[in-house]
């Protein structure tokens, strides 16, 4: 079963789909399995046999929660593929009532207090105060979920001469184990242990990927630390990716996630974690915006080459016709984005919550 999870990382698509239905052949409910053919496969037929499946699955598997959960998200994929955007609706919230069980609740003041104690510690007084003398200049590519930080990512892996690190641990692991509790724990920090921090960091990203000069890191809500980053690598390059509001809060309600993100189970929560996060980030743009690139989703999938040009200056970089055919790398991608970044530049994401318009609120 490992292979198959490979196979999909590596974006072969019908091999992972022939794994998982080996592996249902020996067990027909080996749910997961079900669930990844779904998510693998195209549907473009409403009569497709494999809805009957789907469907009939998610009620068997009620003593698997998690596996039930996994076959609802797959289940609302299908549909929406056929256009069945209210039954797809319908199976999205099965899937996500379910995964409120697994998730602690969210609460929208306990954030919103959560947010400013970021903002009110890390003032752009603060950043200057206890900054490193490093010289190192990682590559951050940071903004919410499902905003388009893979997309970004791979891109920028098929330059020769930018790594694409993916979704890394290192600096929430440095974070715990170094500035807890956090971040009250900065207002004693000082820069000679940032400089220590930051040298771990770069010590355990340069053990992985050796030979990268340029090394993205990928773990989007990074943007949550970029004035901890700021001050252990004065020169650290930021890529901030935007995505519009109803998009990003949709395409959250559709995905699996682990235990940590509350707000997913909800469209509400989500919109609301959303402006959190767009409050903040004007703030690190105001501390230091000149080292803040926007990427714009929508901007890029309709114009790549203008966008992507851009980018590649702001990261001195030259320009290299490679990053426009970056779904051909062959780069292993391990985030829920895999299937989407396999089939190349395309816009059908962009807009999409129109199709669920009458279903969803009302904000922008």
């Amino acid at each position: 079963f490992n292979l198959a999870g490979l196979l999909e990382e590596t974006g072969d698509r019908q091999s992972a789909i022939d794994i998982n239905e080996r592996v249902l052949t020996n067990n027909p409910k080996h749910w997961d399995s079900l669930a990844r053919i779904a998510q693998a496969h195209r549907f473009t037929d409403p009569e497709d046999e494999l809805f009957d499946s789907l469907r009939a699955a998610a009620e068997q598997a009620g003593g698997d929660p998690l596996a039930q959960e996994g076959l609802y998200f797959a289940l609302g994929k299908a549909l929406d593929d056929v256009a069945e955007y209210e039954q797809a609706f319908v199976a999205y919230t099965a899937a996500n009532a379910l995964g409120k069980r697994r998730n602690p609740p969210y609460d929208r003041q306990v954030t919103a207090k959560a947010f400013d104690e970021l903002i009110e510690l890390f003032d752009a007084d603060w950043i200057e105060r206890n900054a490193t003398e490093s010289t190192a200049s990682p590559i951050w590519v940071c903004g919410m979920f499902r905003s388009g930080s893979t997309l970004i990512d791979q891109m920028l892996g098929s330059h020769p001469e930018i790594t694409a690190g993916g979704e890394l641990e290192f600096l929430p692991w440095l974070i715990a184990r170094n500035l807890g509790p956090y971040p009250q724990r900065v207002t004693g920090v000082t820069s000679r242990e940032l400089e220590r921090i930051g040298d771990e960091y770069l010590s355990k990203t340069g053990e992985l990927f050796p030979d990268a000069v340029n090394l993205t890191d990928k773990r989007p809500d990074n943007f949550l630390h970029m004035g901890l980053v700021k001050a252990m690598f004065p020169r650290a390059r930021i890529v901030y990716t935007r995505r519009e509001k109803r998009d990003t809060c949709l395409s959250v309600f559709f995905q699996q996630f682990g235990g940590n993100l509350s707000y997913a189970t909800d469209v509400e929560d989500a919109a609301d974690y959303y402006d959190q996060h767009v409050r903040l980030m004007r703030h690190w743009q105001a501390c230091f915006g000149d080292n803040v690139f926007t990427v714009d989703y929508d901007e890029l999938v309709r114009s790549p080459e203008p966008v992507l040009r851009k980018l590649l200056e702001f990261l001195g970089v030259d320009w290299d016709a490679q990053c426009l055919e970056f779904q051909r790398s062959g780069d292993a991608v391990k985030t829920a984005s895999v299937w989407q970044v396999r089939d190349g530049l395309h816009r059908s994401s962009s807009g999409r919550w129109r199709n669920y318009e009458a279903l969803i609120p009302s904000w922008k």
